[in-house]
């Protein structure tokens, strides 16, 4: 309530929800009156509920007070196909979500998902950053590295990681951010690995790497990071 600065109770999920936590809230970026929550609960909670066990996805219409739960399972077509880690938006203003076994794209329109799943065996991303391209394929950075996946062909290419030129360096910690500047040019943020840029003549990769002092960045090479 802005005239009194104070929280009212506005809505409440039903008691089934109770002992779930809501780890993250996103809006959806194509219809304002939606919003998506990612729910968790597991068996360490008293009186936990056995079919809400691991992360489920709800759709919550904020002008009817609506919601939907989308629950993971790998044997019904178009639904989640693993636990929901994260919901992720591009710039074409698509919903996604990864999951352990990929990603997977929100169709409003028919109410399903459609999912671009890694197809190496026991290959568990877990993205936390995507980018679109202007053709509507998709870059995704995980702590298993980078990925671009093709969206007609559902075909995803892992970005190599070694000393090579034209390869992102050894990854510390995977990677945590994914944009286009306002040039076009694409750029890759890799904590405590440094940064990387598309070189789009040589249709590679140019690494910058971070001056580190230890285990961490030192405030003198905060101004200048490169070498």
């Amino acid at each position: 309530d802005e005239s009194t600065q104070r929280f009212k109770r506005w809505f409440t999920l039903p008691q089934k929800f109770y002992h779930s936590m809501i780890v993250m809230i996103v809006a959806d970026p194509a219809d304002p009156d939606i919003i998506w929550m990612n729910t968790y609960q597991d068996s360490s909670i008293t009186n936990f509920n056995k079919d809400l066990l691991g992360k489920t996805i709800i759709r919550f219409n904020t002008k009817t007070k609506a919601f939907q739960q989308f629950f993971p399972d790998d044997k019904t077509p178009f639904a989640l196909p693993a636990n929901g880690v994260f919901i992720l938006k591009d710039s074409l203003k698509r919903t996604w979500f990864s999951t352990i076994k990929g990603v997977s794209l929100y169709n409003a329109a028919k109410n399903i998902f459609t999912n671009y799943v890694v197809p190496t065996p026991g290959d568990c991303i877990c993205p936390v950053t995507i980018c679109s391209d202007k053709d509507g394929n998709l870059w995704v950075g995980s702590s298993a590295g980078l990925y671009y996946l093709n969206i007609k062909t559902g075909k995803y290419d892992k970005i190599e990681n070694n000393t090579y030129e034209g390869s992102l360096p050894v990854l510390n910690f995977g990677i945590d951010n994914l944009f286009y500047d306002k040039s076009g040019t694409f750029w890759v943020n890799m904590p405590w690995s440094g940064i990387a840029y598309l070189d789009k003549q040589k249709t590679q990769f140019e690494a910058l790497p971070i001056r580190q002092n230890g285990s961490s960045i030192t405030e003198k090479n905060i101004a200048n990071p490169f070498f």
